[in-house]
C-alpha cells in the first residue's frame, strides 16, 4: 500500500534541494512513516497543503513545516481527507486504511 496516494515526487529548490514527495490521503487513512536514526542523517518536514490532519492526536496547522530528526516515527491521521508533503526521505513510508468492526 505504500504507493497508493503519492501524487508526485520532486526536488523542491525552497526547501534546500530536498527531495519532495506528495500524499493525498482518503478520509479515516493514516499516513506513518519513519527517519532513519543516526548522527549524519538529514531531517524529514511534513506540510499539511489541503484538509485536516493530526499527529498522534495534535491537529496540524496548513501551510506550516513540521520537522522531525533521527529516530522519529510519526503516525498523521486523517477523518476527513487532506494532502501533505514530505520533504527529505523517510526511511519508511506507509499508507493505511483504517478500519472499525462497529
Amino acid at each position: 500500500m505504500a504507493a497508493e496516494g503519492v501524487e508526485k515526487t520532486s526536488e523542491d529548490a525552497s526547501s534546500s534541494g530536498k527531495v519532495c514527495t506528495r500524499f493525498d490521503l482518503e478520509k479515516e487513512t493514516e499516513l506513518r512513516f519513519e527517519v532513519e536514526a543516526g548522527e549524519a542523517v538529514d531531517q524529514v518536514e511534513l506540510e499539511l497543503l489541503t484538509g485536516m490532519a493530526e499527529v498522534f492526536g495534535s491537529e496540524l496547522n496548513r501551510n506550516k513545516k513540521y520537522t522531525f530528526g533521527p529516530g522519529s516515527k510519526i503516525a498523521v491521521f486523517t477523518w476527513q481527507g487532506c494532502s501533505v508533503n514530505l520533504y527529505g526521505k523517510p526511511e519508511v513510508s506507509t499508507l493505511m486504511r483504517a478500519s472499525c468492526n462497529c
